[in-house]
C-alpha cells in the first residue's frame, strides 16, 4: 500500500506515526511521509491508497477527506487522549484555544465520522467515538521503537526520575509527592531527583528541565535508578497509554506507578510495583534502600519489554488499513 500522512506536531506523533508506518515501510509499504518542516505532502495524497490521519481536525482538514473519500482514497483516523477530560490547568487552556472539553471533543468527532477504520490508544478513548457515532475504533496501544540505544549510566547515589509532561502539574499536590521527597531527602542522604517537565519544590539534590529533545529521553532515563508514574485517578489518567512504563523497562530502569488506567494491570513481572494512594513514601524508601530488588526488577523489566516494541503488533495496523481500503471498494463496487 502507498501511505500519505497527515500528523499533528507533537512527540506523540513518533507513537502514534512514526513507529508503525516505520514499521509498514519495513513490510514493503510506501509511505509518503510530511516535509521536513512537518507539513503533510497533499499534493501526493492523490497517488496514495490510504491516508493517516493524526488528531488532525477542523473544517479544513474535513474538506480534504472529503476530496479524498470521493476519489477513492481510504481514510485512517488516530487519537490518543480523551479530549472530554482535559485538565483544566491554565496551561491546557491556553492550548486548547480557549475552547471546552466538549466542544473539542465534538470537533474531533465530526472529523473521525470520514474515517474508514479509527484508532485509539485505549478502550476509554474508543468508547467515546462509538458513542458519538463513530464506526469501527480500534484500539492500538503505544508501542516502543525497535533497536534504540539503551545504556545504563554511571552515577553518585540513588536517582529518582519522573518524565512528566505539564499536564501532570495536578497531579503533585493530591498525591503529595514534594512533601515525600523532602522526607525522603532527610532519610537518603544520597537521594537525588530529577523531573522533566512538571517542576517539583524541592531545593537540593534536584535537577529539574523543563523539556527534553525526544530522542534524548533515553539518555536521560539512563541515568535513573526508579523511574516513575504516579496519576491521580480521574476519567483523564485512566484513559492514558502505559508507554512511559515501557520506556522505563526497555530501559532497565525499575518503576513505581499509581494503580490508574493501564498501569492497574501491569506489576512486577514487567519490571515494577503499584503505589496504593497514601504509600508513595512507604513504597519509595523500601526501593531506594533494596539495590538488589532494583535490579531483579531492571532486569525482568528489559525482558518484558522486548515484546512490547511496535513490530509485535505491526500487523494490527496493516490489518486496519487493508480493512479501510477494502471498505472503499466495497463502496465501489455497490455504486458501480
Amino acid at each position: 500500500m502507498r501511505i500519505g500522512v497527515l500528523t499533528e506536531l507533537s512527540p506523540a506523533a513518533r507513537y502514534r506515526v512514526h513507529y508503525p508506518l516505520d514499521a509498514m515501510q519495513r513490510r514493503g509499504h510506501d509511505i509518503v511521509w510530511p516535509n521536513d518542516d512537518g507539513s503533510p505532502r497533499v499534493d501526493a495524497f492523490p497517488s496514495c491508497d490510504a491516508l493517516l490521519v493524526y488528531r488532525s481536525h477542523g473544517s479544513a482538514v474535513r474538506n480534504l477527506l472529503k476530496r479524498l473519500r470521493a476519489s477513492g482514497i481510504a481514510i485512517v483516523w488516530d487519537n490518543d487522549d480523551d479530549l472530554r477530560h482535559l485538565p483544566r490547568d491554565r496551561a491546557t487552556r491556553r492550548r486548547a484555544g480557549g475552547f471546552s472539553n466538549q466542544a473539542i471533543f465534538d470537533e474531533t468527532a465530526r472529523t473521525a465520522k470520514l474515517a474508514h477504520v479509527a484508532i485509539a490508544t485505549s478502550e476509554p478513548i474508543a468508547a467515546a467515538y462509538r458513542g458519538a457515532g463513530v464506526r469501527d475504533v480500534r484500539v492500538i496501544a503505544n508501542y516502543l521503537a525497535s533497536g534504540t540505544a539503551r545504556q545504563a549510566r554511571p552515577h553518585d547515589g540513588v536517582v529518582v526520575g519522573w518524565i512528566a509532561g505539564l499536564e501532570h502539574a495536578s497531579d503533585v499536590q493530591p498525591l503529595r509527592l514534594n512533601e515525600t521527597f523532602r522526607a525522603l531527602q532527610v532519610e537518603h542522604p544520597d537521594l537525588n531527583v530529577i523531573t522533566i517537565g512538571v517542576r517539583l519544590a524541592l531545593r537540593e539534590r534536584y535537577r529539574h528541565a523543563p523539556h527534553v529533545v525526544f530522542d534524548k529521553l533515553p539518555a536521560v532515563m539512563a541515568g535513573f535508578d526508579i523511574g516513575l508514574a504516579p496519576l491521580l485517578d480521574t476519567p483523564f489518567n485512566r484513559a492514558r497509554s502505559d508507554i512511559k512504563i515501557k520506556e522505563y523497562a526497555a530501559s532497565g530502569v525499575p518503576w513505581l506507578a499509581s494503580p490508574v488506567g493501564p498501569y492497574a494491570e501491569l506489576g512486577e513481572d514487567a519490571g515494577g510495583r503499584l503505589v496504593p494512594v497514601g504509600s508513595w513514601h512507604e513504597v519509595l524508601n523500601k526501593l531506594i534502600g533494596d539495590a538488589n530488588a532494583r535490579r531483579h526488577l531492571a532486569q525482568t523489566g528489559r525482558d518484558w519489554a522486548r515484546g512490547q516494541t511496535i513490530d509485535a503488533v505491526v500487523d494490527r495496523y496493516e490489518t486496519a488499513f487493508a480493512d479501510a481500503v477494502g471498505r472503499v471498494g466495497e463502496a465501489a463496487f455497490a455504486s458501480a
